[in-house]
């Protein structure tokens, strides 16, 4: 007799990542059953999830955030430049390299209002709709800022991209 989701999390809790795979070979029914698995995996990545992570599945961009300036986003990282986080009540203002340093945002042009992302925090996942894109000149600048999230990347030449988004 298989184990249902409800029967498996009662009997194992939240588990290290070591812990989830010591539970799939002893429970070899569970590989069998791929929705029960990608459920106990989802639950697991958010429960686990201590830095934030963003998660953009429409382009397959699954990235923890960091906070920080020009350096971190030449790392390659996704980086929150504010240090806003989503449980503060402020604008998150998100920035990567699309083309350069790793390329973390390289498919953030794909993106269009009304396609969503998650910021993933503290094992609570904040869910995000696309509502304006901007392409604007760095010479001109921007200083309005539009709704609940930002994200920025370079774009040809002088241009920088902006994605709006309200929270869900």
């Amino acid at each position: 007799m298989g184990l249902g989701i409800t029967g498996l999390s009662k009997q194992v809790g939240v588990l290290s990542p070591i812990g989830l795979l010591i539970t799939i070979l002893k429970n070899r029914r569970l590989i069998m059953k791929r929705r029960i698995l990608t459920a106990l995996v989802a639950t697991l990545t958010l429960s686990a999830c201590t830095s934030p992570t963003l998660l953009i599945s429409k382009i397959g961009l699954n990235e923890s955030v960091v906070s920080g300036r020009n350096a971190e986003i030449d790392a390659g990282y996704v980086v929150s430049w504010d240090g806003c986080y989503p449980h503060e009540g402020c604008t998150i203002h998100l920035l990567g390299h699309r083309s350069t340093h790793g390329s973390v945002f390289a498919r953030i042009p794909e993106l269009y209002p009304g396609d969503t992302f998650n910021v993933y925090m503290n094992g609570h996942s904040h869910s995000y709709r696309v509502t304006r894109r901007r392409l604007v000149s760095r010479s001109v600048g921007f200083d309005a800022i539009y709704g609940d999230a930002v994200i920025q990347t370079s774009m040809y030449d002088n241009y920088v991209l902006l994605l709006y988004a309200d929270r869900r």
